[in-house]
């Protein structure tokens, strides 16, 4: 890309109609609570708008095309360092503003490169597991004559629960039949067994890859490969767009980032 001002806003593409669309209320919902107890005592009745339209540049709506949420985070980015400046004296406070917006914007960019919470923590998804593929290839015999599609795991969970006694039946039979077919699969391959002491945190992100991508581990190794390198492919793509965006310096014409400058006060001193 050449050199000159790169704007926030310009030569956008829309986002594919096919990606998945996901929810950032909580995550903007927190973003906006702790920026707003940074403010707290020091941007007087401006701080609430401040931090709503802080949060919303970080997390922005699932239909806002990937480039555009890049260029907003940037913006934020911007203005956490101008808001620091404008109300914190103490190096360590403004820091420390910074580094918490900087959390939620990585918070951000993770979830566009397609991570997953797991409660405690961001991580990349995992494929379908090899029960569930299992199931998926099985449901219809077993359950296709009673009318019920499968979506995932959870149908086996819900007709579990809350099916009738003829689902309940049908969903134990191919249950049973899957544990068989997978165990005969682990015997037939000499599947080895894979030890992680008690407190780690298991495997890694890569030693699942690599152990769903070997046949020896997974029946579905060759189905697995192509998930990976798919989702990998999509990530990547993602991080260039993170990355290009990284390259803007105006930010005149992104209205959110407008409302806040226009909110931000001269500091003590320089009225």
């Amino acid at each position: 890309m050449g050199g000159g001002v790169i704007k926030a806003g310009e030569g956008m593409i829309v986002k594919d109609a096919s990606d998945e669309d996901y929810s950032h209320i909580a995550y903007a919902q927190q973003a906006e609570e702790s920026i707003l107890n940074s403010l707290d005592g020091k941007a007087g009745n401006e701080k609430k708008e401040m931090a709503t339209q802080l949060a919303s540049l970080i997390f922005n709506s699932p239909d806002t095309d990937l480039e555009m949420r890049a260029a907003n985070r940037e913006a934020a980015k911007d203005l956490a360092k101008r808001i620091a400046e404008n109300y914190m004296s103490d190096p360590k406070e403004a820091q420390a503003f910074i580094d918490e917006v900087n959390k939620y914007i990585e918070k951000s960019e993770l979830l566009d490169k397609g991570y997953v919470d797991w409660g405690d923590r961001l991580a990349p998804p995992e494929p379908p597991s090899q029960d569930e593929r299992l199931w998926a290839a099985n449901w219809d015999k077993y359950l296709g004559h009673l009318g019920i599609a499968y979506k995932d795991g959870s149908s086996v969970t819900q007709l579990l629960h809350n099916g009738s006694p003829e689902e309940r039946e049908a969903v134990y039979a191919m249950l049973k039949d899957c544990a068989a077919e997978g165990i005969a699969y682990a015997r037939k391959v000499n599947t080895p067994y894979k030890f992680w002491p008690d407190g780690s945190e298991g495997p890694s992100w890569e030693e699942t890859k690599e152990m769903n991508c070997d046949p020896k581990f997974s029946m579905y190794s060759e189905e697995n490969k192509a998930w990976y390198k798919d989702f990998l492919a999509k990530s990547n793509l993602v991080q260039n767009v993170i990355d290009n965006a990284k390259l803007i310096t105006d930010f005149s014409g992104n209205e959110k980032w407008n409302i806040v400058m226009n909110l931000l006060t001269p500091k003590q001193g320089d009225k």
